[in-house]
């Protein structure tokens, strides 16, 4: 395919970041989202931080990423709740709104069950609230262990 590994690969998500980032016009971004499709691994579009771009390709990152389907994000998730530390950061809601989405219930309840007690000792409120806010899917709410649903409890808003 177009995108293959090694150094190649690492030009065409280089082309992609400058393509969806917020300053480019609205015909460039979609360009941009629209070759990302042909991306397989997604890790490179999680939050990314690159000397040509920051922040400003997040909300873009977050359209191609809630793009793919439940098997293909599967991988992710750790990487997606990641992004819930800040509801502020671009792409956040997003991602939230896709974890709310999500189909495959107990995966994401291992993820979350595994999270929420080293957040809580951290004190890591807002993230906490953030994904608080995933418990409005009733099945994943009856996933979760009694103890994480309660301390989530606390954080909803």
């Amino acid at each position: 395919g177009y995108f293959g590994l090694g150094a190649s690969n690492m030009n065409n998500i280089d082309e992609i970041m400058y393509l969806i980032d917020w300053k480019r016009n609205e015909q460039e971004q979609k360009i941009g989202i629209e070759m990302a499709r042909e991306v397989s691994c997604l890790k490179a579009f999680f939050r990314p931080i690159g000397p040509a771009y920051s922040k400003s390709v997040w909300d873009n990152c977050a359209i191609i990423i809630c793009a793919h389907s439940d098997e293909e994000l599967e991988p992710y998730i750790i990487e997606m709740l990641l992004w819930l530390e800040d509801l502020n950061w671009p792409g956040a809601e997003m991602i939230q709104q896709r974890l709310l989405d999500f189909r495959k219930i107990d995966i994401l309840a291992v993820y979350i069950n595994s999270m929420v007690p080293a957040l809580e000792k951290l004190g890591r409120n807002n993230w906490l609230g953030s994904i608080a806010e995933l418990m409005q899917n009733t099945a994943l709410r009856n996933c979760l262990h009694q103890e994480v649903r309660q301390a989530l409890c606390t954080h909803t808003t």
